[in-house]
């Protein structure tokens, strides 16, 4: 499953940050086009305790976070991530890909979590 997203931090965890990246970004629908905006990573977390996913394989999609990095974005501004299927299949039953908007904090993450949970899941 890939997902991809339109739309200087520091580096998260340190004593610096002015909040928590995990915090989940309120949602919004309509992307902000700012000009020098970027993504500047996209990676998935698993459970409670936000372990990143460094494999293929997790216990339960539904426990699935997406953290999105950006950059040249201010806070509050709404970016739009797409997930779908690597091989343009359905990732979820009826749905070809799975769109999500969400609010860039103060220090440039957007966190979503648990997207998945609402959707049956294609594995394959």
């Amino acid at each position: 499953m890939a997902a991809s997203a339109t739309a200087e931090s520091p580096t998260p965890g340190s004593a610096q940050a002015p909040i928590r990246i995990l915090a989940p970004s309120p949602l919004c629908h309509v992307t902000t086009d700012r000009p020098g905006g970027k993504v500047e990573e996209i990676y998935w977390t698993n459970g409670p305790d936000h372990a990143r996913v460094t494999t293929d394989e997790v216990d339960h999609y539904v426990n699935l976070n997406l953290v999105i990095k950006t950059s040249g974005y201010h806070a509050g501004d709404c970016i739009e991530a797409t997930i779908q299927a690597d091989d343009g299949a359905d990732v979820a039953m009826g749905a070809r890909e799975i769109v999500l908007g969400g609010r860039v904090n103060e220090i440039g993450y957007v966190f979503f979590e648990a997207p998945m949970r609402r959707y049956t899941v294609i594995l394959r």
